[in-house]
C-alpha cells in the first residue's frame, strides 16, 4: 500500500508539473524536453500523456478557431510555435513507445 501511494504521489506532481510547463505563458519545447529527462520510468508515462493531451487541443483550437492558442502568438511566431510543437510530436513519438517498456520494468522491479 506505501508503495503504490508513494508512485501515486509521484505520478500527480509530475502530471501537475507537466501541466504547468505547457501553460502558454510557461510553454518552451525545451524545458519540457529536459524534465522529461528527469522522471522515473512510472511517472515518464503522465508527462507524455499530458503532452499528447496539449498538442491535440492546440492543433483542434487553431482549426477551429483560426491563429494560435490564446498567449501563444504573445511568445511565438506561428513558425517558432510549429517548430516547439514538432519537438514535442518527436518526443512523444519516441517517449510512448518505450515508457510502457519502462514503466513494466519499474512495476516488476517493486514486486
Amino acid at each position: 500500500m506505501e508503495v503504490d501511494k508513494e508512485i501515486q504521489e509521484e505520478i500527480e506532481a509530475v502530471a501537475s508539473k507537466t501541466d504547468q510547463l505547457l501553460e502558454p505563458e510557461n510553454f518552451s519545447a525545451n524545458v519540457i524536453l529536459e524534465y522529461s529527462k528527469t522522471i522515473p520510468p512510472l511517472a515518464r508515462r503522465e508527462l507524455l500523456i499530458h503532452v499528447k493531451m496539449a498538442v491535440g487541443y492546440w492543433s483542434r483550437w487553431t482549426r477551429d478557431h483560426g491563429g494560435m492558442y490564446p498567449g501563444m502568438e504573445k511568445r511565438f511566431t506561428p513558425d517558432e510555435l510549429i517548430s516547439e510543437i514538432d519537438q514535442l510530436v518527436a518526443l512523444a513519438r519516441s517517449g510512448l513507445s518505450t515508457a510502457n517498456e519502462e514503466w513494466e520494468v519499474e512495476i516488476r522491479s517493486r514486486m
